[in-house]
């Protein structure tokens, strides 16, 4: 009827939003462009705005704008739960029958967006604001939880990068805003609903903050963060290895940057309680992640050129596949903690021997061959007679020796003594001791000594437990060391099968 009697060629009034009809003003053509920037880039992009202000047909717009390289799936059912959305998203996405349980939804979902990825295509998801299961809202408690989000989130992460900021597009009186926080989203004056969905939404992508440590001064110039762990659990969200800076005229110095964003950013917090003065290298000692993923906050503190450095074959590693594993299993042992935690390689390298003038202090690098991973940098500061020594060895800790050796562990402790001389040495987990290297050398040895015999005695590996439980370098510290019972059992494994190479 209102066709005929107004000659229009469309139905008005229409309850689908239609992209022909939008009309563009400044702040919506400004909107439209940051989210195809947005996803160009492949960042997370989150549009709010006012009932009726055209979020809906932007969106729209988008889609439509998108040529064949992407793959869009747009979901717009209400109230899912987090299974029935996963599921959702992986028939949108391809995967022909969903699995029943979360884990394996989760497995097809990656399979499925690498398939997307050796065909060069891209994914596109689109929410619209009515479908709440994300749980950003006064619900989220009972929908879909951080650990699974971020779940999700992981394998898009892994094959397209996770370098982008999140970033937040807000349209109001025309005029769209970026909001980086909770806070600049008051300070725009939005209603409580828009405040507490940003706040959520940021929670979702950033774990949660960790308590400040006070650090403890060990020389003039050497301070260390102790983490008492020794494990990462998600009480201690992954503070579970020393985080150690050095004040000098030009700077800070960073000698390891802890297990995640989170930590670095309190690391951060509590050297502005003893120095005004930046940030202005970091060393990373091996690639195991509670060492380097910290680097994220230092970068974003002091720009990406900030000097992170470390031996080749860890520069190699983290930007190979130990980057991303390290950073979920951080994840995985923190239920999610660490959440938001970007992977910043080292991007300088260094040589042993090597003297690095940094104001008024000089740092030497030392690496004596495999010991607790085949590439182990020890740091000393020279004018202070610390020496800094990653997990070479550790306090009263069990050193996780997969990546490592026994025989190399001796070797490397042996020639660092001889170079270094008498120190303070510092382990990256675990309290520093001027005898350390000798007392941990000890109790590996207790290990590898009675492995090495029962193999040339062509004992068996029960009966080489058997001898390193009753040697007394290893019984005297059974009792105090963190994590004795649940690991030493591998660590019997791991020299016995190093004892039958050596034996033949």
């Amino acid at each position: 009827m209102y066709e005929a009697y107004f000659g229009l060629q469309e139905r008005p009034f229409s309850k689908t939003p239609d992209p022909r009809f939008l009309f563009l003003s400044k702040g919506h053509r400004e909107a439209l462009a940051r989210m195809q920037y947005a996803v160009e880039e492949r960042d997370l992009v989150l549009l709010t705005g006012e009932i009726g202000c055209g979020k809906t047909t932007l969106s729209r717009a988008l889609m439509d704008a998108l040529d064949d390289s992407f793959k869009v799936v747009c979901l717009v059912n209400p109230r899912l739960t987090p299974l029935e959305f996963l599921s959702s998203l992986a028939r949108h996405l391809g995967v022909l029958e969903p699995a029943r349980f979360k884990v394996d939804l989760l497995e097809q979902i990656g399979k499925i967006l690498f398939e997307y990825y050796e065909n060069d295509m891209t994914p596109v998801v689109v929410i619209d604001e009515q479908c709440r299961v994300i749980g950003l809202n006064h619900t989220a408690e009972a929908m879909l939880k951080v650990s699974e989000t971020q779940a999700l989130r992981a394998p898009l992460e892994n094959l397209f990068g996770d370098d982008s900021p999140e970033v937040f597009l807000a349209l109001n009186s025309g005029e769209p805003q970026k909001m980086m926080t909770s806070a600049s989203v008051a300070a725009a004056g939005l209603w409580p609903d828009v405040q507490l969905l940003a706040q959520q939404a940021k929670d979702f992508i950033q774990g949660p903050p960790v308590g400040d440590i006070p650090p403890v001064q060990l020389s003039p110039h050497v301070w260390m963060v102790y983490a008492p762990d020794g494990f990462p659990t998600p009480e201690n969200r992954g503070m579970m290895s020393n985080v150690t800076f050095v004040v000098t005229t030009a700077g800070v110095v960073i000698l390891d940057s802890g297990s995640s964003l989170q930590i670095g950013q309190m690391a951060l917090r509590v050297i502005r309680s003893v120095t005004p003065l930046p940030v202005v290298a970091v060393f990373n000692s091996h690639f195991h992640g509670d060492h380097w993923l910290g680097n994220h906050a230092f970068a974003l503190a002091q720009g990406p050129d900030l000097p992170i450095y470390a031996l080749p074959k860890n520069i190699e590693a983290i930007r190979g596949v130990e980057g991303n594993a390290w950073r979920a299993l951080m994840e995985r042992w923190t239920n999610q903690s660490t959440a938001g935690t970007q992977i910043v390689p080292p991007n300088r390298s260094v040589t042993p021997g090597q003297t690095i003038a940094i104001g008024d202090v000089h740092f030497k690098m030392h690496h004596h061959g495999p010991a607790h991973t085949p590439a182990d940098l020890s740091v000393q500061v020279m004018e202070e007679g610390v020496t800094a020594v990653g997990d070479v060895v550790m306090g009263n800790r069990i050193a996780n020796m997969d990546d490592g050796t026994y025989v190399g562990s001796f070797a490397y402790c042996k020639a660092l003594a001889a170079q270094a001389g008498d120190q303070l040495w510092l382990p990256g987990h675990g309290q520093p001791a001027r005898d350390l290297l000798a007392r941990y050398t000890r109790f590996l040895a207790g290990i590898w000594e009675p492995c090495l015999q029962a193999v040339k005695d062509n004992q068996t590996e029960a009966q080489a437990r058997a001898r390193v439980l009753a040697d007394p370098r290893v019984a005297e510290r059974a009792a105090t060391m963190q994590g004795f019972a649940n690991n030493i059992g591998k660590y019997i494994s791991l020299a016995y099968l190093e004892a039958e190479k050596e034996a033949f």
